[in-house]
C-alpha cells in the first residue's frame, strides 16, 4: 500500500511539473506544439517549438525539438532538444545534437554533432563544451573557460583546455591536447604543436 501511495504521488509531482512548465507563462501560445515563456515559471516544458523571450526566466526541464533563448532570457537546468539556439543566459546544462550560440552557458554545452557560435560577435561557455565540431573561432568575443573537447576545437579567447584531433586558439591561454594544436598569442606570435601545446602567459 506504501508503495501504490508513493508511486501515485510522484506520477502526480511529475503531471504538476509538466501542467506548470508547459501550460503556465505562456503569451500567444498553441501549447504544446509552441510555447512562448515570457514570465518567471518553473516545471517541465513539453513542446515542439519552444521560446524563451527577452526577460523571461525558467526553472527546470525544456523538452522540445527545436528550443530557442532569446535575449537577456535565464534559464535555470537541463535544455534537451533536437537544436538549441542561445542568445541569452544558460545555467546548468544544454544537451542537444546541435547549438549555436551568441549567449552565455554557465555548465556543461554538448551538441552531439557540434557547438556552433561562428557567426556571433559574443558568445561564452563556463565549463565544459563538448561535441564532434566546436566552432567558436569567427565570434570576436567568443571565450571558453574550462574545457573544450570535440573532434575539432577552435576558439577565440580562452582560459581552457582544448582536448581533440585539431586545436586552434586565438589570443588563447591554457593547454591543448591533439594531433595538431595552434595558437595565436596575445602578442600575434603563433605556436603549432603536434601532440602537446600549451601558453601560460
Amino acid at each position: 500500500m506504501k508503495t501504490i501511495l508513493i508511486s501515485e504521488l510522484r506520477k502526480l509531482a511529475l503531471g504538476i511539473a509538466i501542467v506548470a512548465g508547459t501550460f503556465i507563462g505562456n503569451n500567444e501560445s498553441v501549447s504544446p506544439f509552441y510555447n512562448n515563456k515570457t514570465k518567471t515559471s518553473v516545471g517541465i516544458n513539453i513542446g515542439a517549438y519552444n521560446t524563451y523571450s527577452p526577460g523571461s526566466k525558467f526553472y527546470g526541464i525544456n523538452l522540445s525539438v527545436v528550443s530557442n533563448h532569446d535575449s537577456t532570457s535565464e534559464f535555470y537546468g537541463l535544455d534537451l532538444a533536437m537544436y538549441s539556439e542561445n542568445k541569452g543566459t544558460i545555467s546548468g546544462a544544454q544537451i542537444n545534437i546541435g547549438n549555436e550560440s551568441s549567449g552565455t552557458t554557465n555548465g556543461v554545452r554538448m551538441g552531439i554533432v557540434g557547438n556552433n557560435s561562428r557567426f556571433s560577435d559574443v558568445n561564452t561557455v563556463n565549463g565544459l563544451e563538448a561535441g564532434l565540431l566546436n566552432l567558436a573561432n569567427a565570434g570576436r568575443y567568443s571565450t571558453v573557460n574550462g574545457i573544450q573537447l570535440g573532434i575539432v576545437n577552435l576558439s577565440k579567447h580562452d582560459h581552457a583546455v582544448q582536448l581533440g584531433l585539431v586545436n586552434y586558439s586565438n589570443c588563447g591561454k591554457g593547454l591543448q591536447l591533439g594531433i595538431l594544436n595552434a595558437l595565436t598569442r596575445p602578442d600575434s606570435t603563433q605556436n603549432m604543436q603536434l601532440g602537446l601545446n600549451y601558453n601560460f602567459e
